[in-house]
């Protein structure tokens, strides 16, 4: 299409053919007469003239113009081919790129949804969540003393101690002790513990509010723990039986304190504490197995005479004293023969007492091997 453009353009811009065109027609005719080339030459000298006259009248000027036209118009049809090409291009990549935010658009849809049905819930939670805390603060003032009746807080050092109110046998307990219910006036407030001197107070009570009482109380008589093993041990206290067995705690005056823990078919423990007011003693021995007593024999004849080994499973015990005549007591059961004497025992633990009247008595223990040979010596004093 340009091309022919500019083909048209070179032929508005050659020359006119007119006086070109009229001898052409003229210079084939040779047949005619005289008069007629005559006047053939006279009208081509007037065309002739005419020619080399008429490219300077003003009738050029709208070829001019015509040509100035068609270069606009050609220039303005190139612009919008370029344009055309450009905004083509442009639209073949605008398209890819909307093509792809489409397809992003498509995959991003679901992640929206998914996030709205995990956080939907989460909010709901974390406001059931809070809502407790708000119900319980708001419940925590609700506790409020009635105009008509006080209340009393009764504490004491060391807790524990029962709590005797005058005229309320109703609202005794144990320190610490809350009494919520008590009518407007001065009441009477004694305090007992075992091992500590009562103390009594006086409090007063007021309509609508609450009062508070601490009472320190004054120790007077030690405490004794008593364990070991085994348990289940009776505990003796200056050989009187406490009625108690290990584990057990007891509370005394302040003294020495002969203590016997004893158990059948083990030997007794037995120590001397001393008790302090408003301290804590421990005793906590272990026992040990007591032989057997039923099976107790003398050894005598030849077999002390030449000094026989004893049998097996079995030791031997010779016991002297001084004066002679002593009574023995093995394991707390009495023997029938006195000092001095050899026993025959099975091996194992023996606690023997040896007393005559007039004299002091004296305990021994010893532990017996198989086959040993023991020997207790021992001189009474009055």
């Amino acid at each position: 299409m340009a091309a022919a453009f500019k083909r048209q353009a070179k032929l508005l811009d050659a020359p006119p053919q007119i006086g070109i065109a009229t001898s052409r027609a003229a210079t084939p005719v040779s047949s005619m007469a005289a008069p007629a080339r005559q006047a053939t030459v006279q009208s081509a000298a007037a065309v002739n003239k005419t020619a080399s006259v008429r490219p300077k009248l003003p009738a050029k000027r709208p070829a001019r113009n015509t040509r100035h036209v068609w270069n606009l118009a050609l220039a303005s049809l190139c612009c919008l081919v370029v344009v055309g090409a450009v905004a083509m291009v442009l639209h073949n990549r605008s398209a890819k790129p909307t093509a792809q935010a489409g397809e992003v658009k498509q995959t991003d849809i679901p992640a929206p949804h998914r996030l709205e049905v995990t956080r939907g819930p989460v909010p709901e939670a974390v406001y059931r969540e809070s809502r407790p805390p708000k119900s319980s603060s708001t419940q925590l003032p609700p506790a409020s003393i009635s105009p008509s009746i006080g209340e009393v807080m009764i504490s004491s050092a060391p807790a524990g101690a029962m709590v005797e109110i005058e005229g309320r046998p109703d609202q005794s307990g144990k320190t610490p002790l809350d009494v919520g219910t008590l009518a407007p006036g001065v009441y009477k407030v004694t305090l007992r513990k075992t091992g500590y001197a009562p103390e009594a107070r006086e409090i007063e009570v007021a309509a609508g509010r609450r009062a508070s009482l601490d009472v320190k109380l004054n120790p007077m008589q030690g405490f004794l723990t008593v364990a070991g093993a085994p348990e289940g041990a009776h505990v003796l206290i200056n050989g009187t039986d406490s009625g108690k067995l290990t584990p057990a705690e007891l509370a005394l005056d302040p003294a020495v304190e002969h203590i016997v823990v004893r158990k059948d078919g083990y030997l007794d423990a037995e120590t001397d504490i001393t008790i302090v007011a408003g301290q804590t003693a421990n005793y906590a021995p272990t026992l040990r197995v007591a032989g057997r007593t039923d099976d107790i024999k003398t050894v005598g004849g030849f077999s002390k005479l030449f000094g026989r080994s004893p049998a097996q499973g079995t030791g031997q015990i010779e016991i002297k004293t001084e004066p002679k005549g002593a009574q023995i007591i093995v394991n707390g059961s009495p023997f029938s023969k006195t000092t001095p004497v050899v026993l025959q025992v099975e091996a194992g633990n023996y606690d023997i007492t040896l007393q005559k009247p007039g004299y002091q008595p004296i305990q021994k223990s010893v532990t017996v091997s198989n086959e040993q040979k023991l020997k207790i010596n021992e001189t009474l004093t009055k």
